[in-house]
């Protein structure tokens, strides 16, 4: 199967979520993160993921952050399920 998400540590010692394109150079998400999340960042986001160290989605649902792997895993298992 395809990779739907990446996960990676950031520049900052935080981590991130970002999907993956359905083609090379494509703008095209293979699967976005839930948009309930897009544009939230800190406790709007924390409130809807229930994640304590959740910190920003993108207006664009295509990349989002907290502060932990654990954390961040835990959204790709949410973007997962999100029909």
């Amino acid at each position: 199967e395809d990779a739907l998400y990446v996960v990676y540590p950031s520049n900052s010692g935080q981590w991130r979520i970002q999907t993956v394109p359905v083609e090379l150079g494509s703008f095209e998400d293979r699967k976005s993160l839930p948009k309930a999340w897009a544009g939230l960042s800190d406790k709007a986001l924390r409130d809807v993921t229930k994640l304590d160290d959740a910190m920003f989605c993108h207006n664009g649902c295509f990349i989002a952050g907290s502060e932990s792997f654990e954390s961040t895993m835990k959204m790709a298992a949410m973007a997962l399920q999100e029909e």
